[in-house]
């Protein structure tokens, strides 16, 4: 898996509408690729993405949640452990709700 970005910053933490407070998050982004050659050249295909990092802050583990990061997108995620450690269940959306290319954003 290839890191294809990485975020930084203080984000906002929901609970369905609720806001749980504000939390310093890293996270970073990760691709797989496909690939291999033809008669053509060589190719790489973009497969599964996978979103992790940390965020700190008192918020429940294994509760889904919803990151509002400082540049308005937004990830819902549950803490994993203790340590802050975080896994997305989606991927990151804009303001109105659609998918965001982080390979090209």
């Amino acid at each position: 898996m290839d890191k294809i970005n990485s975020l930084t910053g203080i984000g906002s933490v929901y609970l369905d509408d609720k806001l749980l407070g504000t939390g310093n998050y890293q996270i970073d982004v990760y691709q797989e690729f496909m690939e291999g050659n033809t008669m053509q050249g060589p190719y790489r295909i973009p497969g599964l993405r996978r979103i992790v990092g940390s965020i700190n802050g008192p918020f429940p583990i294994g509760t889904l949640l919803k990151l509002v990061t400082a540049q308005g997108q937004t990830l819902n995620f549950f803490i994993a452990d203790g340590n802050g450690r975080i896994e997305a269940s989606g991927p990151f959306l804009n303001s109105d709700g659609k998918p965001i290319d982080l390979a090209k954003a």
